[in-house]
């Protein structure tokens, strides 16, 4: 007896006779080409007949073909009989005889041969291939015969697993092969299957019979197949699962490894009846484990499976028995675990962070109201059916996974077998800890769990984070990019090497978001994008800058603007106006602390970039501040006519807040960059005494010590303007901060504006400006221009001449005269103003009052004009001895004598005492 078996599914779509009469003789053995190759082609021979006939046109044919080679032969010969020397005759007749002797004879019966048996003796008979019932049949049997067996038994499996149209296609190439003698057919298959397929693909061709139904069923037809039909009986669950592990108990290789019986009732759910589904099971729980063996070997999943070979037989069972689910799995590992909850409680509250798909995911699996599977049902089947199909599914995933609740996972690492952190060196269980923090949002827990790494985990927490923002979407995606920026906030935290990756990986989270920033996240936002080298990095500044929290913590802004010339590439106007704002709010002392820490070349560029903006906003802070003072002063209109006030009194308004503490905030960096960083002193000194107000010059004016020296031209112009509407008494430390080399001609106009004002004041009719201030003031003026020629100094004597112009002709002239020139000695000491010129003046202008002739009253002796003009000349005489060496030239001196001697009116004794100077 032979055993044959034939696999009706993986023939389900060939030639079904052709190929169960080609695996028949594979089993069996036999070779013969007609159970193989020729059941496709046929078979065609030839064979060699041989007759009298055959033999007179063989001769008939030789004699032929010999007279036909014989004259051409003959021809040849006789050309080169011909060409030869000798006689032509003899030659010719040896030349033939050597010839036939040799190869005509052969030549032409071998060729007569080949023409006489391809043409006439072959037989040629040709074979088809089978293609009839009683064709295939009686090949078969010719095979049965062939193989000498007594029984042959031929057991057809898989059949349930074809297509309604196979199965019938299969059932009737059967019937072609039942009547064959010594053969037993077996077909394992399930029963209710068959009877389903062949009742949708026979219906059209059996009509239906109302008095005896059962010959219009599958059943009918099967019936007349198969006369003996056995029905196995269903296991038991108990069964089921023994029947499992008896399978496997006792083997090697995985199964050594693992508590047989308790991966086996795992992975068998109870609703598993079928042993070819249980080995699948099985099958696919070995290729699994082994799987997860060859991952950890890798360095990929770090973990023993033999440790969770619980959560792997869970995992096994989820994917074949219900793939739908398993895929969700994808979303959150924890799937399983919220299916259970809310099947226990629907309306149970989800522990952690769990987004809206997931859980809503969630309850239709509790509720048996989501596939988990695809099924296979004919289109014509009523919706009904494949609804209950679809929940009574449904419904035993619920039963698995409340049977399998003290099993843990599948955890992540499984599903995906790999572990999250191994390929960034972190261990597997910190690695997920890390995930859920950062797709919870739980920025807290995240930052304490994080600053317990050493400096290599904490770059591999960054690169985690990087690419699980790259993985995730919607809210889970901003959560992880917040958790980025959360660890970044660490000024400890190293961003070398991983800046530009985080910064792809969560700038789209974040770019274009209607939610702004938690505060809390923003120096991380910051660090970022200092660290970035690409344009995203640009992006995420600008997004930390325009934080809303910047307006109102100056801490926070301050540590931002603390980058100077980061935050003025990235938005160099939002700069400006969080500098001005803190500085004039309440901020002050923080904004100068920080333009304190800044690199001297950092702090140049910020101030000069903030320059016009800080001007306009003091500026406007000091008007509103002046208005409300000057109203609170004046008197109110309605209390001082009797009125009753129907507006806000002035005691009552709100007074605006006080530049002075941003004036006096900023002075106080000159002493920190008075050698450092020149340039940013004098752009703080430019932007206070551009306000053109007193608080600002005040200001100044208490820390010019501290102003370096100044050579700039615009803002000498701007010292020398504002000085001049300080007190005299300053004046020489606001020239003090003006650099000898200074470019005298550029601020002529500004120096000789001072003149005129410290002429005035020393001038003055009442409270004359003291000597020795106006000296002082005339030695910072000579200090400034003493190392120019004379010709580039700012002329100061024609502003004193315009006092001392004409001449005295009474002694209230001669007195006012005589103040002036009292004030100018100072000038004159100083070497501000040059001697000469005032002699000179002054010689000119007592000769003009003795060669007066018009002078109705003699001078009293006692009076000041002879005083002024007795003075006068003797100051004018004194010590000359030659014109080259005197201030008055001789021709002067020689105007004046006449004028002394031809004066009428001076009484004695001055007219005697002036005859004998001269």
């Amino acid at each position: 007896m032979r055993f044959v078996r034939f696999d009706a599914f993986k023939y389900a779509e060939n030639p079904l006779r052709r190929n169960f009469i080609i695996a028949v003789a594979t089993a069996l053995g036999i070779e013969d080409r007609k159970y193989h190759e020729d059941l496709y082609s046929g078979q065609a021979t030839a064979r060699i007949e041989f007759s009298g006939g055959a033999f007179l046109k063989l001769l008939w044919t030789y004699a032929r073909m010999f007279a036909v080679i014989a004259s051409a032969s003959v021809l040849v010969v006789a050309v080169l009989a011909w060409v030869r020397s000798g006689p032509f005759q003899q030659t010719f007749i040896d030349m033939v005889t050597d010839v036939l002797k040799a190869g005509l004879a052969p030549a032409a019966l071998l060729t007569s041969l080949t023409v006489l048996v391809s043409r006439t003796l072959t037989r040629e008979h040709k074979t088809d291939a089978a293609d009839s019932d009683e064709q295939f049949e009686r090949l078969f049997s010719s095979l049965v015969e062939q193989s000498k067996v007594k029984r042959l038994v031929v057991f057809v499996d898989e059949l349930d697993r074809c297509a309604p149209s196979d199965v019938v296609a299969t059932l009737d190439a059967l019937r072609t092969f039942l009547g064959v003698e010594r053969c037993v057919f077996i077909v394992a298959a399930d029963q209710q299957v068959l009877e389903e397929a062949l009742t949708r693909a026979l219906q059209q061709a059996t009509p239906a019979d109302t008095v005896n139904p059962y010959y219009s069923s599958g059943s009918g037809y099967l019936d007349k197949v198969f006369p003996y039909q056995i029905s196995l009986p269903p296991l038991f669950v108990g069964r089921v699962t023994s029947f499992a592990a008896g399978l496997v108990r006792g083997r090697g290789g995985v199964w050594a490894k693992v508590d047989v019986d308790l991966i086996v009732s795992i992975l068998i759910p109870s609703h598993v009846r079928s042993p070819r589904r249980v080995k699948a099971l099985l099958n696919a729980f070995v290729l699994t484990y082994r799987l997860a063996e060859q991952r950890a070997a890798d360095g990929l999943l770090e973990t023993d499976p033999s440790l969770r070979a619980e959560e792997i037989a869970r995992l096994v069972c989820l994917r074949v028995e219900f793939p739908l689910f398993a895929r969700d799995l994808l979303l959150d590992h924890r799937l399983c675990e919220h299916v259970v909850r809310y099947a226990d409680d629907a309306e149970a509250e989800l522990d952690g962070f769990v987004s809206a798909d997931v859980e809503e995911a969630a309850k239709a699996y509790a509720r048996a109201q989501a596939s988990v599977d695809v099924h296979l049902t004919a289109a014509d089947e009523r919706a009904e059916g494949r609804e209950a199909a679809r929940t009574n599914h449904g419904r035993q995933l619920v039963a698995y996974l409340l049977k399998t609740r003290r099993i843990p996972g599948p955890g992540r690492d499984l599903i995906f077998l790999q572990s999250s952190g191994s390929v960034f060196g972190l261990p597997a269980a910190l690695a997920e800890t890390i995930e859920q923090h950062a797709q919870n949002a739980d920025l807290v827990a995240l930052k304490s769990l994080v600053a317990e790494l050493d400096v290599r985990d904490r770059v591999a927490v960054l690169s985690l984070l990087a690419q699980q923002a790259r993985e995730v979407i919607g809210l889970e995606g901003r959560n992880v990019a917040l958790a980025v920026l959360a660890i970044c906030s660490d000024p400890s935290f190293p961003l070398n090497g991983g800046a530009d990756a985080a910064l792809e990986s969560i700038t789209a989270h974040l770019v274009g978001s209607p939610q702004e920033l938690p505060a809390d996240v923003v120096p991380g936002c910051w660090r970022l994008a200092l660290a970035g080298k690409r344009g995203t990095a640009t992006d995420l500044g600008r997004i930390a800058l325009q934080h809303a929290e910047l307006d109102e913590d100056v801490d926070l802004a301050m540590l931002l603007l603390g980058h100077a010339s980061a935050a003025l590439a990235v938005d160099a106007e939002r700069v400006r106006q969080l500098l001005s704002d803190h500085l004039l709010g309440s901020g002050a002392d923080e904004v100068v602390a920080m333009l304190k820490q800044l690199p001297f070349g950092e702090a140049e560029r910020l101030v000069e970039a903030c320059a016009e903006t800080l001007t306009m906003e003091l500026t406007t802070a000091i008007e509103n501040h002046d208005a409300w003072k000057r109203t609170a002063q004046e008197p109110d209109p309605a209390v001082t006519s009797g009125a009753i006030a129907t507006t806000t009194p002035v005691a009552d308004m709100e007074e605006p807040s006080s530049p002075d503490p941003a004036l006096r905030a900023l002075a106080s960096t000159l002493e920190h960059w008075y050698e450092g960083a020149p340039a940013a002193a004098h752009t703080i000194v430019r932007i206070l005494l551009g306000l053109g107000s007193t608080g600002g010059r005040s200001t100044v004016e208490a820390n010019l010590m501290y102003v370096p020296a100044v050579r700039d031209v615009s803002l000498a112009r701007l010292v020398l303007i504002s000085a001049r509407r300080r007190d005299v008494k300053s004046w020489p430390k606001w020239l003090g901060v003006l650099a000898p080399g200074l470019e005298l001609d550029a601020v002529k106009p500004q120096i000789e504006s001072m003149y005129q004002h410290l002429w005035n004041l020393a001038t003055e009719d009442e409270s004359p400006l003291e000597a020795d201030i106006v000296g002082d003031a005339a030695d910072a003026f000579v200090r400034l221009v003493n190392d120019r020629p004379a010709s580039q100094h700012p002329d100061i004597a024609a502003i004193v001449l315009a006092s001392l112009d004409g001449f005295a002709k009474s002694d209230e002239d001669a007195a006012a005269r005589s103040i002036v020139i009292g004030a100018l000695h100072p000038l004159v000491e100083s070497g501000l103003l040059d001697r000469r010129v005032i002699l000179q003046n002054e010689s000119a202008s007592v000769a003009a009052t003795l060669s007066e002739s018009d002078t109705t009253t003699l001078p009293r002796e006692d009076g000041e004009l002879l005083n002024y003009l007795v003075g006068t000349v003797v100051e004018c005489l004194r010590d000359f001895t030659t014109a080259a060496e005197h201030p008055l030239s001789l021709e002067q001196v020689t105007t004046l004598v006449e004028a002394v001697e031809h004066c009428g009116w001076l009484p004695d004794p001055q007219r005697t005492r002036l005859r004998i100077l001269c």
